[in-house]
């Protein structure tokens, strides 16, 4: 639900407004059986019984996965936009924003996960200022913003928290064959064997002093007139970020050995000299400690749309840095810090990091003044649009194949001296294009049938890869780096044409 109310009052524009937005949530996690083989003959060999033993591992998740959470969003806003000379004016005001977060089991076996912090200290001021440096034919404006921005709590933080805080209600555990009680392919077990221990778990939690990601955003354009139609404007911005989420895996102590670039490496067993929790493998946490740092240049070509066309050139040039591996994006679902004593072995490009990008819109409605009916309604009321971009490919991070510093976390750790995100996929080049034929029946009905090319030069832009390499234990690589867009790439949609037709009454 929202609501605003508008008071205008001389030069002053109030606008004081709020919301709230509850949801509900039932979620399931998947419960499964799994059987490894080392290889295709062992997997022939047990499913025709002749050795159904012959796995390297079976992995079961038993219990019941499902639970349900609410979660409540409010916010609240004052604002005025005050024009206090006819070349100056200022917009400024607060919000303040409450985000009730689910609730935690506080039934968990682990002491993190039994109770979620609320943080409640969400005031955002704003201040906008736009400043007519010179009026006339060919005005100059110069406008300038700042704010504090505070982004809702990633609620998937939270989901993961409760499926995952080790309540024996829903566990997983893993046997070899040798275990007691393990299976013969195919059979699954559906719940522990007799007198098996309930194994240790993985634990993911939610730091208790964890607080809402805020960002502090500043822009500054200034806007020249070049003639009635045209302007240039050169922009900067800036934005930093502090209380990223990061997931560490807290677990691991007393290093016993340090890789060559100083990466500790810790012991394999799990004991109270090598473990916080003895009791548990891994406790990822979540923890609000990450920065970031976002610097911008624009240029931007403007002319507005007269005599039937208009467009729109845009270059940026931007470099994103931080210190916080994203785990809660589609693409990146297994990033966590490198080395969990150190996070500022970790600080490198962001994963959204992209230098170069170049933006080219246009639409186009020419008129042409012909006598003959039937070519002047030929040649009018068309309509074309054109989108053409291009820009530096996608950052990705280089990994080794192994846990590199036997924190029991895979997938994060980088080949000796390879910074964070240093790969790059090929540049990316896209053109969309739409043409719109109108067509006027009566002054009251009227269809437009349009056709539109998304990629329609069926350019390959690669934006994802294979990024795993093969290294020894102790980091260094067994080969060159390979090209890595060879290596299984990813590209965008390839060229897609889509009709539809539209009717106006």
């Amino acid at each position: 639900m929202l609501d605003n109310v508008t008071l205008t009052k001389n030069s002053h524009t109030f606008k004081f407004g709020g919301g709230f937005n509850f949801i509900y949530d039932e979620r399931e996690s998947r419960a499964f059986a799994q059987y490894t083989f080392p290889s295709i003959a062992a997997y022939v060999a047990a499913r025709n019984g002749t050795a159904p033993a012959g796995y390297t591992t079976y992995q079961e998740a038993i219990g019941n996965p499902a639970i349900s959470y609410r979660s409540e969003f409010y916010h609240a806003f004052a604002q005025d936009d005050w024009k206090v000379t006819p070349r100056l004016k200022i917009n400024y005001g607060v919000r303040y924003d409450l985000y009730n977060i689910p609730q935690a089991d506080a039934s968990s076996p682990l002491a993190l996960s039994q109770d979620f912090k609320l943080d409640k200290n969400n005031f955002a001021p704003r201040l906008g200022i736009v400043y007519g440096l010179r009026t006339g034919d060919r005005p100059t404006v110069i406008r300038a913003s700042a704010g504090l921005y505070y982004d809702p709590p990633l609620i998937d933080v939270y989901r993961r928290a409760l499926q995952g805080n080790g309540n024996p209600r829903f566990l997983s555990y893993s046997f070899n064959p040798t275990s007691p009680g393990a299976p013969r392919f195919p059979g699954t077990l559906g719940s522990l064997p007799a007198g098996v221990a309930t194994p240790r778990q993985s634990i993911t939690g939610v730091s208790p002093d964890f607080v809402n990601l805020v960002a502090l955003h500043t822009n500054v354009q200034l806007e020249q007139a070049l003639s009635p139609n045209f302007s240039l404007t050169i922009g900067g911005i800036r934005s930093r970020g502090n209380h990223l989420p990061i997931y560490r895996n807290i677990n691991p102590i007393n290093p016993i050995a340090t890789l060559a670039d100083g990466r500790p490496r810790f012991d394999t067993a799990i004991n109270a000299n090598t473990r916080r929790f003895p009791n548990f493998n891994n406790v990822l946490l979540a923890e609000s400690v990450g920065n970031s740092d976002y610097n911008a240049g624009t240029l931007q070509l403007t002319r507005r749309f007269a005599k039937g066309y208009q467009f729109s050139a845009n270059y940026t040039w931007s470099h994103s840095i931080d210190d916080a591996p994203e785990q809660n994006l589609v693409a990146v679902t297994d990033a966590v810090l490198s080395d969990p004593t150190n996070r500022r072995r970790d600080r490198g490009n962001s994963v959204a990091d992209q230098r170069h990008t170049f933006v080219l819109s246009f639409v186009g409605r020419p008129i042409f003044d012909i006598q003959n009916g039937f070519l002047k309604r030929l040649v009018n009321d068309n309509q074309i649009g054109v989108i053409a971009t291009t820009n530096s490919g996608e950052t990705f991070n280089i990994t080794s194949n192994l846990d590199l510093n036997a924190d029991g976390v895979t997938g994060s750790d980088r080949p000796l001296f390879i910074g964070r995100n240093t790969g790059r996929t090929p540049k990316q080049k896209n053109v969309d294009f739409r043409f719109t034929r109108y067509l006027t029946f009566t002054e009251r009905f009227n269809a437009e049938v349009i056709a539109e090319f998304v990629n329609v030069f069926n350019q390959r832009s690669v934006f994802q890869i294979n990024s795993v390499v093969t290294t020894n234990a102790d980091g260094s690589l067994t080969a060159a780096l390979p090209d890595f867009s060879l290596r299984n790439p990813v590209a965008l949609d390839a060229r897609q044409f889509q009709l539809g037709f539209k009717f106006n009454f």
